[in-house]
């Protein structure tokens, strides 16, 4: 102004976005009504004493960038300088900028995942944690995931998204995520920062920031651990088997125990085997089949052999989850009784009738089978026998032959005296036992 010493006041004319499609009236988001200026330069201070004369002042809250009230960019202040004395008036310009601070954040911060454990088959698992943040606090930022695959992929996953933070945890299918190989299953998230705000400044580049954070979920078997797992035993049908060594296949099914959960394998072997005999029958001959089946036999080559001595014997198996807890390990028995079948034994004989040799006569053979109703005979066959005779008096035996196998008796021709037949004739009696032995007796049975 000339002269100088003339008093200019001056005063907001407007505010106008630069180069915006979305500026409709010139003023629609920032107006003179929205700054602070002194126009008249008269010294005049602040509460801090500071002098105000000529200062603009102009407030943009987070509120006004989140609802587009004052959206970021370019905007033309006109000041009008008017002369006091004259009215005389002139315009001058200056450019006020508006930063989009979320294009980018200052930072995107991860929330620090922690790796998670799941025991298989609980329900009700999940992960809640923190969510990113960004600096400022109102930029916005989307985020997504990705979640590795149990091997084989065809399994489904045991993580899954769950409403807003959360993330569910559950399997039931198997053990596969821990048998027999351990596994994990890792989930990635990446969050990105991406100003909304670029529409408001033509040409304005989107530059993103883009942070990322992991968990890595692992399995534990609940099979292992009684905190988890539960093993129950049932009652074995048909535990009690009894066998004379008749080689007919005897057979013992297990009545499987119940485990929870019902993933859970269970394995089955034998424990001891305990009777008369020891270290003769072994757990490793009498293990079940996969079916829980036990199929053996006793024969009479057995029954001789003389090994196997007859009595109850116990067949004690365990049932286990493959946990070392007490309550995870449980048996079961079943008992077999061995009759001696020669103790028992059936034995025939024959009903004997008077017989008379006259002295002279031929050698005369009497055979038990023909001559009498019949041999001796023991049922079972195969028990060992031995039949001997004795006579009384026994002055005969000289001219006696007896063949125990043949079951004969033979009176030998002869007639050189009549010392064994007296003045007329004299009664011999013959006795004849039969004993039946068993091998597991000293004594006949």
């Amino acid at each position: 102004m000339v002269p100088s010493i003339c008093e200019v006041t001056y005063t907001c004319q407007q505010i106008v976005r630069t180069s915006d499609d979305k500026q409709d009236n010139g003023s629609e988001y920032i107006t003179c009504a929205d700054v602070t200026f002194d126009g008249t330069y008269d010294s005049s201070t602040d509460g801090n004493s500071v002098v105000t004369d000529g200062k603009l002042t102009f407030t943009a809250t987070s509120d006004d960038y989140t609802n587009d009230v004052r959206p970021p960019g370019t905007y033309t202040v006109t000041i009008l300088g008017t002369a006091t004395e004259s009215s005389e008036t002139q315009s001058a310009t200056f450019e006020m900028t508006l930063t989009d601070v979320c294009n980018p954040p200052t930072t995107l911060t991860a929330p620090g995942y922690e790796d998670q454990s799941y025991v298989l088959t609980l329900t009700g698992q999940s992960y809640t944690p923190t969510d990113f943040v960004a600096d400022p606090a109102w930029c916005p930022f989307t985020t997504t995931f990705e979640i590795t695959d149990l091997d084989p992929n065809t399994l489904p996953s045991a993580v899954t998204k769950g409403t807003s933070l959360t993330w569910d945890f559950s399997y039931d299918q198997d053990l596969a995520p821990v048998s027999p190989t351990a596994q994990t299953q890792t989930v990635t998230v990446t969050a990105t920062a991406v100003t909304a705000k670029t529409d408001f400044n033509a040409g304005a580049l989107n530059v993103e920031k883009v942070t990322s954070d992991d968990f890595e979920l692992s399995f534990v078997n609940p099979c292992l651990s009684e905190q988890y797992a539960t093993l129950t035993a049932t009652t074995q049908a048909d535990n009690t088997l009894t066998d004379s060594y008749s080689g007919t296949s005897l057979t013992f099914t297990h009545t499987p125990f119940t485990v929870v959960p019902d993933i859970c394998p269970l394995t089955i072997t034998c424990k001891s085997i305990t009777g008369p005999s020891t270290d003769v029958l072994l757990c490793t001959d009498y293990e079940l089949d996969a079916e829980g089946v036990l199929n053996f036999s006793f024969d009479t080559a057995v029954y001789n052999a003389g090994e196997l001595t007859p009595g109850e014997y116990t067949f004690t198996y365990k049932v286990s989850t493959g946990s070392s807890d007490a309550a995870l390990n449980q048996d079961f028995s079943f008992t077999l009784t061995l009759v001696d079948p020669c103790a028992t034994a059936t034995v025939s004989q024959p009903t004997f009738t008077a017989q008379e040799y006259t002295i002279t006569d031929e050698t005369k053979v009497m055979t038990f089978s023909s001559d009498f109703t019949s041999a001796f005979s023991v049922d079972p066959s195969f028990c060992s026998t031995d039949l001997t005779m004795a006579s009384e008096p026994a002055t005969i035996d000289a001219k006696l032959t007896f063949d125990s196998d043949a079951q004969t008796l033979t009176v030998s021709q002869f007639s050189d005296s009549l010392d064994l037949s007296g003045a007329t004739s004299t009664d011999y009696s013959l006795t004849f036992t039969y004993n039946v032995n068993s091998p597991y007796s000293d004594t006949p049975v």
